[in-house]
């Protein structure tokens, strides 16, 4: 599939998700951190979905 600006969008949300996990939010963002992963991976192949989650999780990594 083609890289789509909805698919960044949702890499920049799961993003902001991530870290909210280290607020007081963390228990409201539980209920929604499956949101944008599920849309990724449903909407992209493995090698795509895995290139906008993995950046993600570098970053979180780093902040935290």
């Amino acid at each position: 599939m083609k890289l789509r600006w909805t698919s960044v969008a949702w890499s920049i949300v799961y993003l902001l998700l991530l870290f909210s996990l280290a607020t007081p939010l963390a228990v409201i963002t539980v209920f929604f951190i499956l949101v944008p992963t599920v849309l990724l991976y449903s909407t992209l192949s493995r090698r795509l979905f895995l290139l906008h989650i993995v950046p993600a999780w570098i970053l979180a990594a780093i902040v935290f």
